[in-house]
This record gives structure tokens, sequence and C-alpha cells, in this order.
């Protein structure tokens, strides 16, 4: 009798959590969905704001998917050693680990910010440094509306 209980409660457990994954998967989906929708506004908004020509933004755009597969990963190696370091003073874990988790930290850090130095030969050979310029401040204006936008209204989980 207790065999079969047992049984009846383990199936019971795994197909209540079928919906559990099934709904990962769609917020996944819209979590995609989400992010082609913020390039799509994203591209619009730099190229009205920069004043991109059809020749320009022809060279531009490839160059600019480049820089930001470059960010996207130096960001997130950023974050991860931010949050190894916040744990390790967190977790008290002693100076050195703490030095060691800081100078990631720092490296992390300066290769996130090198990459503008890194790519800036890349836009210059397509745009003035006006443009360039341009862009900069764009994508911060870009960034602080989205902010805006979210507190507004806040993403649905």
């Amino acid at each position: 009798m207790n065999r079969i209980i047992r049984t009846l409660c383990i199936a019971t457990l795994l197909l209540a959590a079928v919906p559990v994954f099934a709904q990962n998967e769609r917020s996944g989906q819209r979590r995609n969905e989400w992010r082609e929708k913020m390039k799509t506004e994203k591209i619009g908004f730099l190229t009205s704001e920069i004043g991109l020509t059809p020749d320009e933004a022809k060279s531009f755009w490839p160059v600019y998917e480049m820089v930001e597969k470059a960010r996207e990963e130096a960001t997130r190696q950023f974050f991860e050693a931010f949050r190894a370091l916040e744990g390790s003073i967190q977790e008290q874990k002693g100076d050195a680990v703490i030095s060691e988790a800081l100078n990631a930290y720092l490296a992390a850090n300066e290769n996130l910010n090198a990459i503008d130095r890194r790519y800036i030969g890349e836009y210059r050979r397509i745009l003035s440094s006006e443009k360039i310029a341009r862009l900069y401040f764009a994508e911060e204006k870009f960034r602080r509306n989205q902010i805006n936008r979210l507190g507004a209204n806040p993403p649905r989980q």
C-alpha cells in the first residue's frame, strides 16, 4: 500500500512539474521576442539620431553588430567578475581571494572600456567624428529611454 501511495505521489509531482517547464520555455521565447523588438527599435532610433545615409548604413551596421557582440561578451564577463567579487566580500574569503577577485573585476572593466577604443578606427572609416559622437550619445539616450519605459511599465514575469 505504501508503495502505491509513494508511486502516486511521485507521478503527481512529475505531472505538476510539466507546466512549470512549459512556462519557462514560453518565458524564454518571450524574452527572445522582446530582445528582437528592442534590437529593431534601437536600429531605427540610432539610424535617425545619427543621421545615417543609406550608404553609411550599409557599411555601418555590420561593424556595429560586431562591436555589440564584443560588448555583450565583455559585459557578461564584467558581471561575472562583479558577482565573484561581491561573493568573496560577503563570504569574507580573506584578503588574498578578495584581491584576486578585485583584479579580475578591474581587468573585466578595462576590457569592456577597451572595446570602443579597439573599434573606433572601423567607425572612422565609415562615419565622420561628429556622427561617431552622435552614436555614443544616441546609445545612451536609447538606454535611458528604455530604463524610463521599463520603470513606467515593468515587464511581466
